[in-house]
C-alpha cells in the first residue's frame, strides 16, 4: 500500500509539473491553461512525442547536476520543450529524430543552469528563452550533418480531438481568423488552427 501510495505522489507530481511547463509556454502557471497547451501540441503527435523526449532530455541533465525536484520539472525545462517542438517543425519523427531531440534537451538544461549561474553574479536576472536560442543555434549546426528526414505537412499531420481533419475545419475559416488561429499556434511552433485556437482557449482561462 506505502508503495502505491508513494506512485500516486510521484505521478501525480510529474503531472502537475508537465502541466505547469506547458503553461509557461503562454506566461502562465494555471494547470488548465497548461493542458490546453498540451492539446495543442498534441494535435499533431510527433509535436508531443519529440517534445517530450526533449523533456526527459533535460530532467536526465538537471538530474545529474543535482537540480529541479526529482519530477519532470527542470528550470526554464519550458525551453527544453521549444527545442523538441523546433525539431518536430522540420523533421519528421523517427529514432534519428528522437535521439536528436533527447541530446538538444539535455544540452539546453545544461545551458540554463550555466546562464543562471553566470548572471547571478549581475544581480537577479531571468535567462528566459536564452538556452532555446542557444540550443537552436548549436542544433543549425549539427542538423545537417545527421540523417534526418523533413517533417510532412503540419496541416495534414494534424487532427482535432474530435476526429475532423484540422486541414478541412481550417479550409472553411476566413482568412483573417486562419492567420489568427496559425499566429497564436506559433507559442509552440505549430502554425495550425487546430493548435492556435487550443492556445485561444488556454490565454482565456489564464485571464
Amino acid at each position: 500500500m506505502a508503495t502505491l501510495t508513494r506512485l500516486a505522489v510521484r505521478s501525480r507530481a510529474a503531472l502537475d509539473s508537465l502541466l505547469v511547463l506547458h503553461a509557461q509556454l503562454v506566461f502562465s502557471r494555471n494547470r488548465w491553461a497548461g493542458l490546453c497547451v498540451l492539446l495543442a501540441v498534441c494535435s499533431v503527435p510527433r509535436y508531443a512525442l519529440l517534445g517530450g523526449v526533449a523533456l526527459l532530455g533535460a530532467s536526465l541533465a538537471a538530474r545529474g547536476l543535482g537540480i529541479g525536484d526529482g519530477a519532470l520539472y527542470t528550470p526554464y525545462g519550458y525551453s527544453s520543450l521549444w527545442v523538441g517542438y523546433g525539431i518536430a517543425h522540420a523533421y519528421a519523427l523517427d529514432a534519428t529524430s528522437a535521439a536528436f531531440a533527447l541530446a538538444a534537451g539535455g544540452l539546453c538544461a545544461l545551458l540554463a543552469a550555466a546562464l543562471t549561474a553566470l548572471v547571478s553574479y549581475f544581480g537577479w536576472l531571468p535567462v528566459l528563452s536564452a538556452p532555446f536560442m542557444l540550443t537552436a543555434w548549436f542544433g543549425l549546426g549539427v542538423a545537417p550533418q545527421l540523417p534526418l528526414r523533413g517533417a510532412p505537412p503540419l496541416e495534414a499531420a494534424s487532427v482535432w480531438l474530435i476526429g475532423a481533419p484540422s486541414a478541412e475545419v481550417a479550409a472553411a475559416l476566413p482568412a483573417p481568423v486562419l492567420r489568427m488561429f496559425e499566429s497564436l499556434g506559433m507559442c509552440v511552433l505549430l502554425p495550425t488552427a487546430a493548435a492556435g485556437a487550443c492556445i485561444l482557449v488556454a490565454l482565456l482561462v489564464h485571464s
